[in-house]
């Protein structure tokens, strides 16, 4: 839907100058895609960006993704995350930017990893397709229910529980199963890094499949 809309799209390093000269028009809508080189950054400043080192030694890194808040009205997040790994928004980095009259934009966010408090430290709760929505409050950390409201709504559906829980979790489950005892057999046939990624990919997603299996099948 949304490439159907008349969209300008920008490199993330173009909004601040973007920004600056005011080059507006609410004849299009605006959109940057950002990747890992673009949302983080070694801790070592002299230490070159390395998509391999970030992925296998996460602790080497810190986020910069906050210097775009005050350029994004609304977010998309869609990452691979663990705990291990930097947060792409902390909820300090929200509320410093919010504070700032006229600095942060920022009206929604649509978090479809739903990380309780993880790449979004602003993920509280993940929410249903009937209820798809709660409005939180950077000043006072605070959520409410609904669309109503002064703060940032939050779209955290919980996608991958749902579809498990639905008609086409055995599919899903079965198909799954499968991808992850082929990929144990493939150590030897892929970079050692590489294989560790997915693996470990694999394993929050096997997570997700006994979470739901433990749980509600409605």
């Amino acid at each position: 839907m949304f490439d159907y809309l008349p969209v300008i799209k920008l490199q993330p390093d173009e909004l601040p100058g973007f920004f600056a000269r005011k080059e507006f028009s609410n004849r299009h809508v605006y959109a940057a895609e950002f990747y890992e080189t673009d949302m983080f950054e070694p801790k070592d400043p002299v230490e070159p960006f390395d998509l391999d080192t970030y992925f296998t030694e996460p602790e080497r890194y810190q986020a910069r993704f906050a210097d775009f808040l005050p350029y994004l009205s609304a977010i998309v997040n869609g990452i691979y995350w663990a705990p291990e790994y930097p947060r792409l928004i902390s909820k300090k980095e929200l509320k410093a930017a919010t504070r700032k009259k006229g600095n942060c934009p920022l009206i929604a966010i649509g978090d479809i990893t739903c990380d309780i408090e993880g790449s979004i430290e602003m993920t509280m709760k993940a929410m249903t397709s009937t209820k798809p929505v709660y409005v939180y409050y950077p000043t006072d950390d605070s959520i409410t229910d609904g669309f109503a409201g002064t703060g940032i709504a939050m779209m955290t559906i919980d996608s991958y529980r749902q579809s498990f829980r639905g008609k086409q979790r055995p599919l899903l489950e079965s198909r799954f199963y499968r991808f992850y005892r082929h990929l144990q057999r493939q150590t030897s046939k892929m970079s050692r890094r590489i294989w560790k990624l997915l693996l470990r990919c694999a394993a929050h997603l096997l997570r997700i499949v006994e979470n739901c299996r433990s749980g509600s099948n409605s």
